[in-house]
């Protein structure tokens, strides 16, 4: 990013013009690996609730977290760097900020999503008179982010109402910005160790009284378009095999999972489906995190992978969604998925090596 170029939250809003009236937003900048990462309402009250914008999911992150609450608690707000958002007072994406939070003179917390894209969204929270917060606002500017957004309201707007999937309070559309907002919730605890919970939901997302062949999937078809002729010849041998479709959230895992009065929900549908293949969601649950956080052996991740087929809440599954004996065949095209059409900007190295264990072809026999 260049000097002039405005700051990803910048490109939301409308800039004022010389001598225009302006709306303001005074805030702190917290940075992470060099890049902006939380833009913090200058109010320690304020800014400590901000940071639960925030998922940690590793033991450090989750000290730097703990570290920086106790810090803003007792002065180092006033350390962190000053940076005020200018806005034209008639910016339609502020308006509705300030309506989302019922107040004139909003204030809010905004945390960055990950730099290394074109697609980065911002979400806000934003406090009401009483200085709890009142929701969050997720935003982004641009074609890339406005599409993943535009996909998730279509998606919310579309999909039957099943446990784990959130309420879309309203959606917001301008020439400049696109978003959507949602009630607060905070984030579960551990939520990789609870299979329990994720059987619940990922059963109940499972339509057990139609069936389907993959070929029949569009993200299937996504797949064997953007893999060619890279994809092993054994993930087309299963695409003629019926069984049952499920709700696809595209990225089930422990940090999209908040809680609603002791049951989970899943936030962040951009990738999502209304009928994609079953057992998928499953194995982003468990992969991703041994990847991106643990960054675990391929061996490692295949032995959880044979715990996970013989928990019992997941045979359970796999009767409901007709794939007894096709798990590791799904295990090997969920891969393929990640390396052609979901391209992670992270770990896809680390999901190769996986791809082309000998531990896991061993397992596809």
């Amino acid at each position: 990013m260049t000097m002039d170029e405005p700051q990803p939250w910048e490109k939301l809003f409308s800039p004022p013009g010389p001598g225009d009236s302006r709306r303001s937003f005074h805030m702190r900048l917290v940075r992470r690996g060099g890049h902006p990462f939380l833009l913090l309402p200058n109010s320690s009250q304020l800014a400590v609730k901000g940071i639960d914008l925030y998922a940690p999911q590793t033991r450090s992150a989750s000290w730097a977290k703990n570290a920086l609450s106790v810090g803003l608690r007792h002065g180092l707000l006033a350390l962190l760097k000053k940076t005020s958002l200018n806005v034209a007072v008639e910016d339609l994406f502020a308006a509705y900020l300030c309506r989302q939070a019922g107040t004139d003179e909003a204030q809010f917390a905004l945390l960055l999503g990950n730099p290394n894209t074109l697609w980065q969204r911002c979400i806000f929270m934003f406090f009401n008179y009483q200085g709890d917060p009142a929701g969050v606002v997720k935003a982004g500017a641009g074609p890339d982010a406005t599409a993943l957004i535009s996909h998730e309201e279509t998606f919310l707007k579309r999909v039957p109402i099943l446990p784990g999937i959130p309420r879309m309070r309203s959606f917001f559309e301008s020439e400049r910005t696109r978003a959507l907002a949602f009630d607060f919730l905070p984030a579960a605890a551990r939520p990789q160790q609870d299979w329990d919970s994720a059987a619940n939901l990922l059963t109940a997302w499972v339509s057990s009284n139609i069936t389907v062949t993959l070929e029949d999937l569009s993200i299937w078809n996504r797949l064997l378009v953007a893999g060619g002729r890279e994809l092993p010849p054994t993930v087309k041998e299963i695409e003629t095999v019926r069984l049952s479709p499920a709700i696809f959230h595209g990225d089930f895992a422990p940090w999209n999972i908040r809680v609603k009065n002791g049951s989970w929900i899943l936030v962040d549908w951009e990738r999502a489906e209304v009928s994609g293949p079953p057992l998928w969601d499953w194995l982003h649950f468990v992969i991703q995190p041994a990847i991106l956080v643990e960054r675990a052996a391929p061996e490692i991740i295949v032995q959880r992978l044979q715990r996970l087929f013989q928990f019992p809440r997941f045979l359970e599954y796999a009767n409901h969604a007709k794939i007894q004996g096709l798990e590791w065949r799904l295990v090997e095209a969920y891969l393929q998925y990640c390396l052609h059409v979901l391209r992670q900007t992270e770990g896809l190295n680390r999901v190769r090596a996986l791809a082309e264990s000998a531990r896991l072809k061993e397992m596809l026999g």
